[in-house]
């Protein structure tokens, strides 16, 4: 049986690492689907009629105007609070790659030394050698703690508000789409215009609709969304990916693990070859067997028409010849993604950087 992947600390960590169909139980923010719900039957239905407008003043307004109101108003609060939430976890993540770079200087002098190590003969120098080392393992250590703490500090900041936002954003414009729209068919309504004309009024929009209206587009502009198909294997999504923009495998997409991971057979097969400097990531697998991989970087992921540069990426060991390879956090979490199981999509949207290929 294949071994899947579910890293979820890097480094010289113990990883957790789950087994055959296990992996499914790492995924966050799935969708249920009713099977059994019967399709709905497309509506030729106005989607406004003369009797979803109210009068107000001498303007005839739809009363969904009111609705978009009170929906913006949660939209200023939650882009509120997402900005916030990211100054925080940007703050944070300025904390654990300091972490990291003293890591992999300490790894890479470490390294250094036992090669020196291995050819000492005197045994003043040969103490004085493991003497370093010990001082650089302690550094190693301090520097993984340290990390560690400031990813359950990032875990705690969370990243609902950007979730909903985005959501928010596409539904709201949705629906203001739709209000500008019921306004110009409204507008050919030849029963409507006869009252409009004999009341002396006229039909919407309201200055403030027209105003919400503009500056929803403007939040709409910068965000991206995409739905992608999936293939189930059992119960494992798996979707196609373009790595370093032309070698295209089906990889198990997996929100528990850390980092895009790749089995060594691929990367060789694509020339990437992690240096000797690159960190060692320490992997533990269902049976509790240790293995050690190599954190790199791929030049690009590609999912559908998303793309991401220089993500990072654990190379797997050699021996793992049945490892597939998996879609983790270094290129998830720079999206809001769900997992749609009915439709057998991957949904992801991100705003402004996320930009289409």
């Amino acid at each position: 049986m294949s071994k899947r992947f579910a890293m979820k600390t890097v480094f010289r960590s113990v990883v957790v690492v789950a087994g055959g169909l296990l992996v499914s139980a790492g995924l966050t923010s799935v969708w249920a689907a009713d099977a059994t719900a019967p399709a709905a039957a497309p509506s030729t239905k106005p989607a406004y009629t003369p009797n979803d407008l109210n009068k107000t003043g001498a303007l005839y307004l739809l009363k969904a105007e009111a609705e978009l109101a009170d929906g913006m108003k949660e939209l200023a609060a939650l882009n509120a609070k997402m900005v916030a939430e990211q100054r925080s976890r940007d703050k944070v993540n300025v904390q654990i790659n300091k972490a990291k770079t003293v890591f992999a200087q300490a790894d890479a002098a470490r390294r250094a030394e036992l090669e020196k190590l291995a050819k000492v003969t005197d045994a003043f120098q040969n103490n004085q050698i493991v003497a370093k080392i010990q001082t650089l393992d302690g550094h190693m250590r301090d520097a993984m703690k340290y990390k560690d703490e400031q990813e359950k500090e990032l875990a705690k900041i969370g990243d609902e508000a950007r979730t909903k936002y985005i959501n928010g954003v596409v539904d709201m414009a949705a629906k203001a789409d739709a209000i500008s729209a019921g306004y110009a068919a409204l507008a050919k309504d030849e029963e409507l215009a006869k009252k409009l004309t004999a009341e002396k009024a006229k039909l919407g929009p309201s200055p403030d609709f027209t105003g919400r209206y503009a500056l929803l587009k403007r939040w709409r502009t910068p965000i991206f969304a995409e739905n992608i198909k999936l293939t189930f294997e059992g119960k494992v999504p798996t979707v196609d990916v373009t790595l370093n923009g032309s070698t295209v495998r089906k990889m198990v997409v997996d929100s528990g693990a850390s980092y895009v991971c790749i089995p060594a057979s691929l990367a060789k097969a694509m020339e990437l070859i992690p240096g000797k400097d690159d960190p060692t990531v320490t992997m533990q697998l269902a049976d509790g067997k240790l293995v050690d991989g190599k954190l790199t970087k791929l030049k690009s992921v590609r999912v559908g028409t998303f793309e991401l540069k220089d993500v990072e990426c654990a190379v797997l060991p050699a021996e793992l010849v049945a490892a597939e390879p998996l879609l983790g956090g270094s290129f998830l979490n720079a999206f809001s993604y769900k997992i749609d199981i009915g439709k057998e999509e991957l949904h992801l949207s991100r705003i402004d950087d996320g930009k289409k290929k």
